[in-house]
């Protein structure tokens, strides 16, 4: 008998008034749905790096990625947006690699 997998992608949704960190923290190498404000850009030749969850959240866009969309820096910052993807741990905070442009989403769109 073969057995059937199913491809379920199951996300973890930030509760409204739970703090970014205590959230984040629990949640480092699982998938998750999380709204708030880009705060900031960071952008260089290789990399962009989108700062959210008041500095614990950075969204990694590579040079390579960061060509499917159109002019992410100018589209997304001052704007609350979705974002979806597993969840590490980077430089004393926490991050989201961006590998397709529908893992962001303008909140509300």
């Amino acid at each position: 008998m073969m057995a059937i997998k199913h491809n379920i992608r199951v996300s973890v949704q930030a509760p409204p008034g739970v703090p970014p960190f205590e959230f984040l923290s629990k949640r480092v190498n699982t998938k998750i749905y999380y709204c708030a404000n880009i705060e900031s850009a960071i952008i260089d030749n290789e990399t962009t790096i989108l700062t959210l969850a008041k500095g614990y959240l950075h969204l990694i866009i590579s040079e390579s990625v960061k060509q499917l969309f159109s002019n992410v820096e100018t589209l997304v910052v001052n704007k609350n947006v979705c974002v979806e993807g597993e969840l590490f741990s980077y430089n004393d905070a926490f991050a989201i690699v961006i590998n397709d442009p529908a893992q962001i989403s303008l909140s509300g769109h």
